[in-house]
């Protein structure tokens, strides 16, 4: 899944999500529908935020969150805190893909609607916010980051940086919640600054900037300028662009 949306397939993707009883691709693990997603990101970023890719980029997203209501994924079935549904990190992308496309091409008007509600949406799960304590060292974490971010050839890089703090996992920590963090950050130039929702998301975007970078400086402590990772260069793109 990883490869095809590193090579522009997120088509592929969603088709096996859609045909998931003959594919067995099932929405139903967090860490796969946080990779789905990402897909949906890419598209947008590769194009860098055109408005036609960004429009469906965000259709495709909302097409997989649509998804997960199906009885082949979630549908009935209740997975807690792990829900996909309930996951500030995937209602994230969803407000990322729609206040680029406010921000970007309507005129920081929400003419649809869906930076408000996505925004909406997203303080109210934010209970289930979830972030790791680098200084930790976990074997759970580390499988499950290595996994989403390297696969098996990188297995061999899994050990903790230099200071005692774990790369990998700070590194998927950056893939995840970037996009959210550009996702708020877009929004507060989309919504009314006087709403409480503007508040709610000025309130969090502080601490998750401040959580952010210190992911960045645990990767960039630990990975030598030759080897690309997802997160950390995702990060540093964000950063030379606002919007």
């Amino acid at each position: 899944m990883r490869r095809a949306n590193e090579a522009g397939r997120v088509d592929v993707v969603l088709a096996c999500v859609a045909q998931a009883e003959r594919t067995g691709l099932v929405l139903r693990d967090l860490r796969v529908v946080r990779e789905v997603m990402w897909g949906a990101h890419l598209r947008a970023v590769r194009a860098a935020w055109a408005e036609d890719e960004t429009r469906k980029a965000l259709a495709q997203a909302e097409a997989v969150v649509l998804q997960l209501e199906s009885p082949n994924h979630v549908g009935k079935i209740r997975l807690g805190a792990q829900d996909p549904r309930v996951r500030p990190e995937i209602i994230g992308v969803l407000l990322e893909l729609a206040a680029a496309r406010a921000a970007n091409h309507t005129g920081r008007k929400d003419v649809e609607g869906k930076v408000e509600q996505y925004a909406a949406r997203l303080m109210a799960t934010w209970q289930h916010a979830s972030f790791e304590d680098f200084g930790r060292q976990d074997e759970a974490q580390t499988e499950v980051a290595t996994e989403a971010e390297t696969g098996a050839e990188m297995e061999a890089e899994t050990k903790a940086s230099t200071t005692g703090r774990n790369w990998v996992v700070a590194n998927y920590e950056l893939q995840i919640w970037a996009p959210v963090f550009k996702g708020m950050r877009l929004a507060s130039l989309v919504l009314n600054p006087k709403t409480e929702l503007a508040g709610q998301l000025e309130s969090r975007l502080s601490s998750l900037e401040t959580y952010l970078r210190q992911a960045a400086d645990v990767v960039e402590e630990s990975v030598t300028e030759s080897k690309s990772r997802r997160g950390l260069d995702w990060w540093r793109a964000l950063q030379s662009s606002y919007v």
